[in-house]
């Protein structure tokens, strides 16, 4: 008589057992793991075979392995040829607790655990980027101007140097690398960074309870550097001075927007360059045919006739006058060359 198969409430022990097609047997022995009596600055463990817990190391039978105080990292970082060194004896308190081992970080050139410049101060903190880049500044320079404590990650009073690392998981190296050169007052052009990521710099600087108009003035190198690169990117960076008002530099790039035809500006540039700037760029154009009109109207006034002028003469420059003037005020454009 054939029986139903069991349900899952009616299955014993040796069912499930003989299901899953385990084979019962002798346990297997773990492996046992002592101290070497020889105890001194290194822990060794000896054992018949396994992985090291923590370690991620295989040992061989009737091996020895030795896990030193300070552990060495030869693989886990890797070298930038462009802005930063490879990190060699880096001591594991100084690496961010969130940063996994297996993670490669490099460091940045600029901000060493030693300044390049020996004006700059002695670094007493470490920050950490998205892309695993390490950067050594000084705290006081990054709380000097900073009215929310840089995003109240700062100050650090511990002095673990666990304790000393603050991670931005939302900024990119080459923007933290902006944002430092502006707190520093350092020229970065020698790394010739890209137009955007120093503008994205610039709009996370209110995010550290820095004001852009405060830091950017005609005095700072990266007002020169947005400066210089102006003749190419006028509207670019004449929103980014409308987002962060920034009335020396969007004056100074003002005349390479006249050539520009408003006609040709998006509903998203508009709102970039905010409604304050967007106005003053139309007051711009319009003024600027509005002044070459007065300044050629009225026309020259007549004076005493003479044998080569006389009042025939002044009337037909003064009627050719006019004519071109009221010519100009229809063709003439903001950014003509006259």
């Amino acid at each position: 008589m054939e029986t139903s198969k069991p349900t899952s409430y009616e299955f014993l022990i040796e069912d499930w057992i003989d299901m899953a097609r385990i084979t019962n047997g002798p346990p297997t022995p773990l492996p046992q793991w002592t101290w070497h009596p020889e105890y001194s600055d290194s822990a060794t463990l000896v054992g018949g075979g396994g992985v090291l817990p923590g370690l991620g190391q295989p040992s061989v039978p009737g091996s020895s392995f030795t896990n030193s105080v300070q552990p060495h990292f030869e693989n886990v970082f890797k070298t930038e040829p462009d802005d930063s060194r490879h990190l060699q004896d880096l001591k594991l308190s100084s690496i961010p607790l969130d940063v996994k081992l297996h993670d490669p970080m490099t460091i940045s050139t600029a901000f060493q655990p030693a300044p390049l410049d020996p004006s700059l101060p002695i670094p007493d903190i470490v920050l950490t980027t998205s892309d695993a880049v390490v950067f050594y500044v000084n705290q006081k320079i990054l709380l000097k101007a900073s009215q929310n404590c840089f995003n109240g990650l700062l100050p650090v009073i511990s002095l673990e140097e666990t304790e000393r690392v603050r991670n931005l998981p939302d900024v990119h190296s080459s923007e933290l690398n902006i944002i430092l050169h502006i707190l520093y007052q350092i020229d970065p052009s020698k790394f010739n960074p890209q137009l955007p990521f120093v503008a994205s710099a610039i709009d996370k600087l209110p995010r550290f309870g820095y004001k852009p108009s405060f830091l950017i003035t005609s005095e700072s190198p990266v007002y020169k550097f947005l400066q210089f690169r102006a003749p190419l990117y006028p509207l670019y960076i004449y929103c980014l001075c409308g987002r962060h008002d920034l009335y020396e530099l969007a004056v100074s790039i003002s005349s390479h927007l006249l050539p520009l035809n408003l006609m040709s500006l998006t509903d998203e540039d508009a709102e970039s360059m905010r409604s304050l700037y967007l106005a003053r760029l139309f007051r711009l154009h319009r003024t600027r045919v509005s002044m070459l009109i007065q300044s050629l109207m009225p026309p020259p006034s007549l004076h005493n006739p003479t044998k080569k002028c006389g009042f025939e003469e002044q009337n037909a420059l003064s009627s050719a006058w006019t004519l071109t003037t009221a010519y100009l005020s229809w063709s003439a454009k903001p950014g003509s060359s006259l």
